[in-house]
């Protein structure tokens, strides 16, 4: 048996040797016979050796050799597309100019400052400013845009369908409403089979007729109403069962959501009311909206853009496939969308859409939203994927365009009819209400749209979370809408939150790919640059003649060394530049993994489309050093100069970047604050001398940064707020400082954590000042209050009251003693009004109804009441002369002198209250016996407790304690019935107390009896303690013998 396993091992290893020799002879057959055979093939073998980063990296060099040739004659590029990119709904006036050369944002600032040749740079300066204001945020065209176009709505109407006439436009207002806009409403404002819906939803666009680089953005509130008689009473054209209308909205903004949220209780009023000619309630919305929005609208940020898609419920719904949805749009597919429903193909499509960044601030911008255009506008965004002509993006598509399909390149529509769904002019159709239904038409297109591991792992993520995370309401299209407002109360989890993955993925791809771009010319341009000087030794003297060729060959790197791919042994001149060759192929495989991560083959086709080369030309030309990868040493990032950058959140930053990040000397100007920070970073923290100051001179700090928080000595001024000047520790003042606050009390002292502690002096701006300790920015401990007026106090302070033993001098007044919430509280001592107050105080007050003590300027003493700080009732008084009177006094008057009887009353009550102190302390000696009596009852019936417990564990061990229980409980019984005979006898001789002179001795005997009991008691109990013990000794061995097995077989 054994040999024949080892025969078919041998065979096997025979067929594998083979297949190898076979595999070796394909291989020499495809060398390079030809010189210029030879010179490609060794190009392309000192770069990667993948089939797939071949193709890809040809086609790359194809597309690049194609767009660079062209730049000279880019003006006439733009000049013959001028017409299709102007009709784009994406188009953008500001990111496409007919100079020779574009510049992104960043490049056009950095030529500005090469211009300028200024030596100190500074964003605040008052021509950089003028520069970022006109040529970055185009504050001038933004605002006579928004100047121009006051009205924000551009008219709503009502859309009726008549049953000879068919659609036509009932009620419009404003009624100077342009009638091209109205003949393409009658269409748009009805969905298709309208006799077979109740309502619904319809977003859609129109262009301009005013402007035709302008469009307007429409929603249609459709309605399926009953006739009733009064209406065909009022109305003779009813002669239907039902009645179809829609409400529309044109407006000049992207607002799809607000304006659905807003026309809904428009929508629901008039359709209540009976009377349908009654059009004030549409004319009073229609004027409230366009007021709303034009306070509004310079305001608005992308989360408002975006207000009613849902990339949860595409994410829930379409799972992995969202991103094979977004890749089939950046190919430029023709997609088809279909539900009878058009709420549902509209929502969709936005949602879709969203998710590509800056898609759906179409040609709409304000000041918020151009901060974020410019860094999309580096990054080469938004995708150019659809226009006016043969890009389509219609939410709502209608039959009577259907012949326009024919010459699409590329679209993106949603329908309600089945005729357009059954075009042939297709390659995917998305039907929603068969479960999602994916159809692709054209399989190379969805070969081309395959995911790989890393894009399903990356989608695997999201669709987690969001199944955690989703609503029941979110889950479809039609509860996404009737819940615009109700949705997402936090970031995580929420629209923007997954919105933001999508839209950093894609701007990831643009600079993974500009940095594979930058590292390919790099190598291109040094290798020629090595084989010019080394021509004859790589390739011999025929190598003269076919210099150019070699020039324009792309080169391609793998994992092996240069050395060996050529074959060749290198003396120690070349061997410094096979090094670069190798350095740079290292780097272009790290490159390449990341690329990975976006599919190369899917790449590899984006390469052919017109949005891949509207990115090429758009791009930054130094975005790829905001990759992670992009590394350069010291002495590297040393001799380069400073640059421009766009930065998310907002940032302009002149200086340098290193693996993405900020790194050395370098400026951040955060433009949406208007805040301008130099510091030295290390790994895009700032660490080091920082200054940050603002434009308007509001904020301004100077001094030392760590891992981006505040550290050592610093200035910090914040205008109508606080100045401080001293030690920081993790961002918060820390150590001894000063600190002006905004009501411009100082405060000099030691700080802990941000907050006022340790030794301190706080000078108030009304005169007041503290001078002591605090805790938490409260007085706490020992300190002295001044007062403006003059009045101090100096004692004791906690939580910043008066609190404690303390001296306080305060209008004429001194007192010294205990205090309270800045109250007198307790034993203390008061000179007023020429008068020493001594004895008891409760909230300033000496306490009523007892002695006190008054002291006189005479030398006079008097002990007795007091009542708002007089005298008042019967004390003592001591002259000076030393003269003692029992006097009684009201009000501080004099009454009477008390006699001797009086006194005696008056010292009798003195000793009755004496007595009354002494009962009661006697009381409480007695309730304090009462206690050790209850103690003493609790704790026999915790021993109660103990023997149930007992009585319980004997039980367990029956068999082997029987004799002893036995025992136990007939004591219990004869312990129990001697107690019930005592009692009864005892009873008994109670009662003939006189009658029985031998009353004594029976006391006695019975006495004795007890005794006798209690000895009986202590041996029982003793026996129970030996059971117990008995018992849990028994127990432990048990429970020995157990982890013993155990623990052998565990061993085992």
């Amino acid at each position: 048996m054994f040999n024949k396993w080892i025969e078919k091992g041998m065979k096997y290893l025979e067929k594998q040797q083979q297949k190898q020799e076979q595999q070796k002879q394909k291989n020499q057959s495809k060398l390079p016979q030809t010189l210029d055979e030879k010179k490609a093939y060794l190009v392309k073998k000192t770069t990667y050796h993948s089939d797939k980063m071949m193709n890809f990296i040809d086609n790359l060099q194809f597309q690049l050799q194609n767009l660079e040739v062209n730049l000279d004659q880019f003006p006439e590029l733009i000049q013959k597309n001028q017409n299709s990119l102007e009709n784009s709904v994406l188009y953008d006036v500001k990111s496409i100019k007919s100079d020779k050369n574009y510049f992104s944002p960043s490049d056009k600032f950095q030529e500005f400052i090469k211009n300028q040749k200024i030596e100190k740079f500074q964003f605040l300066d008052e021509k950089f400013q003028q520069f970022i204001d006109r040529q970055i945020l185009f504050k001038d065209e933004v605002y006579e845009y928004n100047k121009e176009n006051n009205q924000k709505l551009y008219c709503i109407a009502i859309v009726q369908f008549h049953h000879k006439l068919g659609p036509i436009i009932e009620y419009n207002y404003p009624k100077n409403v342009n009638h091209e806009v109205l003949d393409t409403l009658t269409y748009l404002a009805l969905p298709d089979a309208i006799h077979n819906k109740d309502e619904d939803y319809i977003y859609f666009t129109i262009k301009n007729p005013a402007d035709q680089n302008s469009i307007l953005y429409g929603v249609s509130y459709f309605k399926q109403i009953k006739v009733t008689d009064e209406m065909r009473q009022n109305n003779k054209d009813l002669t239907r069962n039902q009645m179809q209308k829609s409400i529309c909205i044109l407006s000049h903004l992207p607002l799809f959501g607000y304006l659905v949220s807003r026309i809904a209780p428009t929508t629901q009023a008039y359709f209540d009311q009976k009377d349908f000619t009654d059009y004030n309630i549409l004319e009073s919305a229609y004027l409230s909206i366009n007021n709303m929005l034009r306070e509004t609208q310079g305001n608005l940020d992308e989360s408002e853009i975006y207000l009613g898609t849902s990339p949860k419920a595409l994410i829930y719904q379409f799972k992995e496939k969202t991103l094979v949805l977004l890749k089939a749009l950046l190919l430029e597919g023709r997609i088809l969308v279909f539900s009878l429903n058009s709420q549902s193909c509209s929502n969709f499509i936005l949602s879709l859409t969203s998710l590509l960044p800056g898609i759906l601030y179409f040609d709409y911008t304000n000041h918020k939203i151009q901060l974020t255009r410019l860094e999309l506008q580096d990054h080469g965004l938004p995708f150019r994927l659809f226009d006016q002509d043969k890009k389509s993006l219609e939410m709502y598509f209608t039959i009577q365009s259907l012949d326009s399909l024919k010459s699409s390149k590329s679209y993106l529509i949603g329908t309600t009819n089945t005729l357009i769904k059954n075009n042939q002019n297709v390659d995917l159709v998305i039907d929603l209400d068969k479960k999602n239904q994916l159809s692709f038409k054209n399989t190379t297109l969805e070969k081309m749209c395959k995911l790989n591991n890393k894009e399903k792992k990356f989608m695997d993520g999201l669709v987690k979370e969001v199944q955690q995370n989703i609503q029941v309401q979110e889950k479809t299209w039609i509860g996404v809408t009737q819940n615009i407002f109700s949705m997402d109360t936090e970031w995580k989890g929420s629209n923007d939150y997954y919105r933001h993955f999508f839209h950093n993925y894609f701007k990831d791809m643009t600079i993974e790919l500009s940095l594979f771009i930058n590292n390919l010319k790099i190598i291109q341009n040094d290798y020629s640059q090595i084989l010019q000087k080394n021509e004859k030794m790589f390739f011999g003297d025929q190598h003269h003649e076919e210099n150019g060729h070699i020039q324009n060959q792309m080169i391609h790197h793998n994992q092996v060394g240069a050395e060996n791919v050529m074959g060749m042994n290198y003396n120690s001149q070349e061997s410094s530049k096979s090094k670069f060759i190798k350095q740079m192929r290292e780097i272009l495989l790290v490159n390449e993994k990341d690329l990975r991560r976006f599919n190369l083959k899917f790449l590899q086709n984006w390469l052919q489309t017109d949005n891949f080369k509207f990115w090429f030309l758009h791009r930054s030309k130094n975005l790829y050093k905001l990759s992670n990868q992009y590394y350069e040493n010291d002495k590297n990032l040393e001799n380069q100069d400073r640059q421009i950058f766009f930065l998310p959140g907002h940032e302009l930053y002149y200086g340098k970047l290193n693996k993405g990040q900020k790194e050395g000397f370098g400026i951040t100007y955060q433009m949406r604050n208007k805040i301008q920070i130099e510091s030295e970073y290390k790994e895009g923290m700032k660490n080091g001398k920082t200054k940050i100051q603002s434009l308007d001179k509001s904020f301004y700090f100077e001094g030392e940064y760590l891992d981006d928080q505040k550290e050592k000595y610093g200035v910090l001024i914040q205008q109508k707020e606080i100045q401080y000047q001293g030690n920081f520790k993790n961002n918060n003042f820390h150590g001894q400082g000063n600190l002006t606050d905004k009501d411009g009390n100082i405060y000099e002292g030691e700080f802990k954590e941000g907050k006022k502690h340790g030794m301190g002096k706080l000078q108030y701006k009304d005169g007041n000042m503290y001078i002591g300790t605090f805790k938490q920015d409260f007085f706490e401990g020992q300190g002295q209050f001044v007062y403006a007026n003059g009045d101090i106090y100096n004692g004791q302070f906690k939580k910043g009251q008066k609190q404690g033993n303390g001296e306080q001098i305060k209008g004429g007044e001194k007192y010294t003693g205990e205090f309270y919430n800045n109250e007198y509280e307790g034993q203390g001592n008061l000179e007023k009004e020429g008068r020493t107050y001594q004895g008891t105080f409760k909230s300033s007050k000496l306490l009523e109804n007892i002695d006190q003590i008054i002291k006189f300027q005479t030398g006079d003493v008097w002990h007795g009441p007091v009542k708002e700080w007089k005298r008042n009732g019967e004390g003592i008084m001591n002259y000076s002369d030393g003269k003692v009177v029992y006097s009684l006094y009201n009000n501080d008057e004099f009454i009477k002198e008390l006699q001797d009887y009086e006194i005696k009353e008056k010292m009798d009550k003195i000793q009755q209250k004496f007595q009354q102190m002494e009962d009661f302390y006697f009381d409480q000696d007695l309730l304090q016996e009462d206690v050790y009596k209850v103690q003493q009852i609790q704790e026999e019936d915790d021993e109660q407790n103990k023997n149930s417990l007992q009585q319980q564990q004997l039980n367990e061990f029956e068999d082997e304690n029987i004799d002893i229980k036995d025992e136990f409980e007939n004591d219990i019984d004869l312990k129990n019935k001697h107690n019930n005979d005592d009692n009864i006898q005892f009873q008994t001789d109670i009662d003939n107390w006189d009658q029985d002179d031998q009353f004594q001795q029976k006391f006695d005997n019975q006495f004795q009896d007890q005794e006798e009991d209690q000895k009986q008691n202590s041996v029982i109990s003793y026996n129970k303690q030996k059971v117990t013990k008995d018992s849990s000794k028994s127990d432990k061995k048990n429970k020995k013998a157990q982890k013993n097995k155990k623990s052998e077989k565990k061993q085992k």
